[in-house]
This record gives structure tokens, sequence and C-alpha cells, in this order.
């Protein structure tokens, strides 16, 4: 987790951002947000999204899985090995992958539900 902060903060400050703006856009206190770039806050899929699209950037990006995936395609070639040790590093990131794809997903459909449920709230509000 701490490299995924560093990522949020390096790339916060490469693109001129400040606390009190990332603050702002997330509806946060300058506290609230300082206390997620220092670890202090459990940073949760839909804060890293929001932060994602604040950065204007991905999700991926943040987690770092094309610094992981350099790191693996310079170990295949450093590796006398290649195609054993190749297929086990793609078969990891797939994993890797895989894993965080499927909570985005879940967490996607429940958001979607969530709407889903308000809308037909506010539908039957609108009758009345």
């Amino acid at each position: 987790m701490k490299d995924v902060i560093n990522r949020i903060s390096s790339i916060r400050k490469k693109r001129g951002i400040s606390h009190d703006a990332m603050a702002a856009n997330m509806n946060l206190s300058q506290a609230a947000y300082s206390k997620i770039e220092k670890g202090e806050t459990k940073l949760t899929l839909e804060r890293l999204t929001q932060i994602a699209e604040i950065l204007d950037t991905t999700t991926q990006d943040l987690m770092g899985f094309d610094e992981k995936f350099k790191q693996e395609i310079h170990e295949i070639k450093e590796n006398e090995n290649f195609t054993v040790v190749g297929h086990q590093i793609i078969e990891n990131l797939y994993q890797d992958n895989k894993e965080t794809t499927d909570k985005l997903i879940l967490s996607l459909n429940d958001q979607i539900n969530s709407l889903k449920d308000e809308i037909l709230f506010l539908r039957d509000q609108l009758k009345k």
C-alpha cells in the first residue's frame, strides 16, 4: 500500500495539485486527505478510483501495474530459462490483474445497484 500512496503523491505533485485541491475535489477536509497520503486512513477502491479521476490517470497506474510489468520483463530477459520463468511471471501478472479487476467490477456493480435502487425510490416519490 505504501507504493500506491507514494505514486499518488508523486503524480499529484507532477500535476501541480495541492493537498487542498485534492481534498476539495474529494469533499474531504485537508487533514482527512493528508491522512490518506500518510497511510493513516485505509484507501478504499472507491477512493482510489476517485483519486485516479482527479489525477487524470488510472487505478492500474496508481497501483503500479506498469512498473511491475517492466520489472517482470527485465527479469525474464535476464534469466536463462526464459520460457518457464516467462510463463510463470505472466501467470502471476494475470492473477494480480484479475483479482484487482474482479474487485473493481464488484465495486462498480454495487454502485450500479445502489443507483438503480435510488432511481426506483425517486420514481416512487414522483408518483406520490
